[in-house]
């Protein structure tokens, strides 16, 4: 429903005339809108009197269900999610030292920027005074209708440097032009979060709730307040990555310029948070399979290790592909395919050869061997995990020298003896026989 705001008291709806024009003709449409009267007086704004660590901070949830029909559903979100903390009035000089565990193939954490930390605290600190009166603005018509009623205030300006303190450590340091009231309190809680740290799965399903949760109700008797060491909330699916967050927590020192002793100093844990969505902009049916993924890249380069061309004068492009695998546990060994890497064919370049090539030792050359091939990618069955497969396919020009062949293994070696026999004209020996 649209609402205007006007300065007079008594008004309380808006009908436009002559607002619709056929031709050369105008009509009225009779729209009715109703009109909120300017906000009188002043408006005091609520800021954050405390220091608290926030466990979340993003505002999309790792479990988002919807219901369509008679059916629930997950939507497939982007799995970051984010840590912080609320700040009270701190003075115009402090610094945030944040600790955050460090990456691995499971999870890739990250601090914010110092631009991005800039950004969140301009918008919420509130300036000494903030009781100004509100104004209205976007006026209609020239008509005393107006599209929005709002408080404005100039803040201090916000500076932040940040520097490196350590392993996986950062240390922010916030200067502020100005007296301040404090940062403005924007949940129930009368706090105000700002993200320091986010943390994203590798795997993008990791998140998603475990086997045997299919809809909001189940989700929720599965929540875990505080059962958990340092990860908390709703079940996940991965337990590498339950494991390694449960088992690392973030750290934040704040301190105020001049104080010795912290305002604050904390281990502190994360959170995985629910929400239902009854509108979404997009779907997909999770089964809760286990998913794993194998790559393989082919190159195609000269003699020298350079992208080759093609009869078109073109670049050759890579060939990616993968294998991929299920399992209903996720554990170890559980994993299946149907389908493997298979032969391929070489795209044919006029004048010349194509040799299966690899990397030198030191990586920084392409060597190549062995009978000319027109394809390649076949790696045999594997099992998952597994490495990823890179192939070399070098092109060699049709007057270049032929490689030098493999060594070949010898499959079979035999000792040969020559025994020497000493005699006389009349065959008496003369001598010892020597073997050789």
């Amino acid at each position: 429903m649209i609402s205007l705001y006007g300065n007079n008291q008594s008004s309380s709806k808006y009908t436009p005339s002559d607002d619709l024009k056929i031709g050369n003709q105008t009509f009225s449409s009779g729209i009715s809108l109703s009109v909120v009267p300017k906000k009188q007086g002043t408006s005091e704004i609520p800021v954050a009197d405390k220091i608290v660590q926030n466990s979340q901070t993003g505002s999309i949830q790792a479990h988002t269900w919807m219901k369509i029909r008679d059916r629930e559903y997950l939507q497939i979100v982007d799995p970051t999610q984010s840590v912080g903390i609320s700040l009270k009035n701190l003075g115009r000089d402090f610094t945030i030292t944040v600790t955050k565990p460090a990456s691995n193939e499971n999870v890739k954490t990250s601090f914010v920027s110092a631009k991005d930390l800039k950004k969140q605290l301009q918008k919420n600190i509130v300036p000494v005074g903030n009781n100004d009166s509100s104004y209205l603005s976007d006026q209609i018509a020239n008509e005393d209708f107006y599209l929005s009623d709002q408080f404005a205030y100039t803040t201090p300006q916000i500076n932040v440097v940040v520097s490196n303190t350590g392993d996986n450590q950062l240390t922010y340091h916030v200067t502020i032009e100005g007296d301040y009231e404090g940062f403005r309190a924007t949940s129930k809680d009368e706090t105000s979060a700002i993200t320091l740290i986010t943390w994203k799965p590798t795997d993008q399903v990791a998140l998603m709730p475990g086997k045997g949760i299919n809809n909001f109700n189940e989700d929720y008797q599965k929540v875990s307040y505080h059962n958990n060491k340092w990860l908390n909330g709703y079940q996940i699916q991965s337990k590498a990555v339950f494991d390694y967050m449960n088992s690392h927590p973030w750290h934040v020192t704040v301190r105020s310029q001049g104080n010795s002793k912290p305002e604050y100093d904390s281990d502190y844990g994360y959170w995985i948070g629910a929400s239902t969505n009854a509108k979404p902009t997009n779907k997909a049916y999770v089964d809760l399979t286990y998913y794993g993924f194998v790559n393989q890249t082919i190159h195609y380069v000269d003699v020298n290790g350079n992208q080759m061309l093609g009869n078109d004068g073109k670049p050759i492009p890579d060939t990616p592909r993968l294998v991929t695998f299920t399992s209903d546990t996720g554990e170890e060994g559980s994993f299946k395919t149907d389908s493997y890497f298979s032969d391929t064919n070489i795209p044919p370049v006029k004048d010349y050869s194509t040799y299966r090539g690899q990397k030198s030792t030191d990586g920084k050359k392409i060597t190549y061997s062995g009978e000319k091939i027109t394809k390649i990618g076949d790696e045999g069955k594997f099992t998952y995990p597994h490495s990823d497969f890179i192939e070399y396919v070098v092109y060699v020009k049709n007057s270049d020298p032929k490689p030098t062949p493999q060594p070949e293994t010898v499959k079979d070696s035999r000792t040969v003896t020559e025994t020497i026999h000493y005699v006389y004209q009349d065959g008496t020996k003369a001598a010892n026989d020597e073997t050789q």
